[in-house]
């Protein structure tokens, strides 16, 4: 009787732990709720799931239960179509209600986390409710491996052209040091020669520059004397070309009669001379002198 009793008790407590399981697997996998679907169109399944998350402002509001493929028979591009499970109602009872003009954005947070889907709602109500079965469009937000993926990319094409310039700077650098070097080898004589000469010149340079360093005291000496009686004979002249000037002024008139009387001599005597060159017999008889201008009458 205790044996039947107590394998009673456990098959007992066995069936209420089973019916509690399967109550919260129920409980939790939403068996029982009223669902409908949405349909959105992305150009990638990367990162998604049949149990991915679809969410609205954070709260989880149903799940990605299908990806399926489509091909364009034209084109032959290839699309998918996810079908987005959602609730009919929230836990309260209210509506799940998405106006015409929700969006889905696929993003991936972090590298480590699960992909999901957030509808997005317009910011202005369009006056038409979403219905089962519609299909809305869809974004995809960059992830943090795809951001640093394109940088690496960019990167790599960055080093790759940097690589390049320096491989044909070095050829170039390569080429212009063979130049040199060919140069070098076919002037080198030249060069040292004229380093030779060179060398020559500066040492006679050097002597004849050691031979008048000990003039270039005595003669800037002699210079400064001759320049400064330079000044002072330079002073005395100025002062007696004022003096000149001063002394032709005060004697203007003078000076002009006596200018005036030596022409007239210079006349008479040149006039005496071609007469008597003429006739010399007028040594004795005289010569009648040439009559005055009338300038030389104004004049006196």
């Amino acid at each position: 009787m205790n044996t039947q009793r107590t394998d009673f008790l456990v098959g007992l407590f066995m069936l209420i732990s089973v019916g509690i399981v399967v109550g919260a697997l129920i409980a939790t996998s939403g068996l029982g709720q009223k669902r409908y679907d949405l349909f959105i169109r992305i150009t990638s399944a990367k990162a998604l799931t049949q149990d991915t998350r679809v969410v609205l402002r954070g709260l989880s509001v149903g799940r990605v239960r299908q990806v399926s493929p489509v091909i364009d028979s034209t084109t032959g591009a290839i699309t998918f179509v996810a079908r987005l499970s959602l609730l009919d109602e929230f836990p309260n009872g209210e509506k799940l209600t998405l106006p015409v003009g929700t969006r889905a954005v696929i993003s991936q947070p972090t590298p480590i986390a699960p992909a999901e889907v957030e509808l997005v709602v317009p910011d202005s109500f369009p006056g038409a409710f979403l219905t089962a079965g519609d299909t809305i469009p869809s974004d995809r937000l960059e992830s943090v491996l795809d951001a640093l993926a394109q940088i690496a990319n960019n990167a790599r094409g960055e080093l790759s052209g940097a690589l390049a310039d320096t491989r044909s700077l070095m050829d170039r650098t390569n080429s212009a040091l063979r130049q040199t070097q060919s140069l070098m080898a076919a002037n080198g004589p030249l060069i040292q020669e004229v380093l030779t000469k060179l060398s020559a010149n500066l040492d006679r340079t050097n002597r004849i520059m050691a031979a008048i360093e000990p003039r270039i005291a005595p003669m800037h000496d002699s210079i400064t004397v001759v320049l400064s009686d330079t000044r002072v004979l330079l002073r005395r002249m100025d002062s007696l070309v004022t003096t000149a000037h001063v002394i032709a002024l005060e004697n203007k008139d003078v000076i002009r009669e006596t200018t005036a009387l030596l022409l007239r001599s210079a006349q008479v005597l040149e006039h005496f001379a071609d007469q008597v060159s003429r006739r010399p017999t007028r040594m004795l008889t005289g010569v009648r002198p040439p009559p005055r201008p009338d300038s030389t009458r104004s004049e006196r």
